[in-house]
């Protein structure tokens, strides 16, 4: 950070310093620094999937979500792995206990201006998390919905399912059992 901010003082529009100082300060944790530097690197003509990634993660991390899934479409359409990335924000805000954030982001990689292709792995991984989330805030009828779309469009081995401690709200549930049912077994 000290170096790259060195650099900056000679040089204040150096594009890749200011994109690398940004990317510093996010994967630090210092999302809020983040954003204006890595705007400026924007601004000053600096692109691609590394910068929007970082800045619509750093975006989401601190509330930001019209903003934040404005940037992350444009690292998807750049060729990020949309399950890779919507992960990368749902799963921590779960595993902190904050189900509704990680509610939210997945309903939003799900749907909306910026939703992530129908088609593809990652969606049916974004609908098994989504699952996990609704059952663990007491969302039943959501979560065993979700479940069921994320068997659909392919997601599953029967132990992973069965025995995940995300699910054990819908475990005593007919339905689960009849989800249970159509996942193919290798």
């Amino acid at each position: 950070e000290a170096a790259l901010r060195a650099i900056l003082a000679e040089r204040p529009g150096d594009r890749p310093a200011l994109a690398a100082l940004g990317s510093v300060l996010a994967r630090s944790g210092q999302d809020a620094a983040a954003i204006p530097v890595l705007r400026q690197a924007q601004a000053a003509g600096e692109s691609g999937l590394g910068l929007s990634l970082q800045l619509g993660q750093a975006l989401v991390r601190t509330g930001e979500l019209d903003a934040g899934f404005a940037e992350l479409a444009k690292a998807v359409a750049a060729g990020a792995n949309p399950g890779f990335v919507y992960n990368q924000l749902g799963v921590p805000a779960m595993q902190r206990g904050d189900l509704a954030l990680a509610i939210r982001i997945w309903e939003r990689a799900l749907a909306g201006p910026d939703a992530m292709p129908a088609e593809g792995g990652g969606r049916r991984v974004v609908l098994y998390n989504l699952a996990c989330a609704q059952a663990r805030a007491g969302q039943k009828e959501a979560a065993l919905d979700r479940l069921g779309q994320a068997i659909a469009a392919g997601f599953g081995l029967r132990e992973t399912v069965a025995g995940d401690d995300d699910l054990a709200s819908l475990r005593t549930d007919p339905r689960f059992a009849a989800l249970l049912a159509q996942i193919a077994t290798p």
